[in-house]
């Protein structure tokens, strides 16, 4: 269609309403991932979910490690 921009626009209509397929043409939105120890650091230091974005990177595995043992409260899972 770009080539034949000069078209008249009907015939630009026509022609993609010809070769176009009907279809789902939409997809759902895509959901944002978390990181999977977030919620231990929202609740060791008390931060809210985008404060506790930009720390959880900061952290190594011990630090978050460490700080689920401490969060520990027991009993079954």
């Amino acid at each position: 269609m770009n080539q034949f921009s000069q078209a008249d626009k009907k015939m630009q209509f026509d022609f993609l309403m010809g070769t176009i397929r009907k279809s789902k043409r939409f997809s759902p939105w895509l959901k944002e991932e978390l990181p999977e120890n977030i919620d231990i650091v929202k609740e060791y230091f008390g931060y809210s979910e985008r404060k506790a974005r930009e720390v959880v990177h900061l952290l190594s595995d011990s630090d978050i490690e460490e700080m689920s043992k401490y969060l520990y409260r027991g009993g079954k899972k």
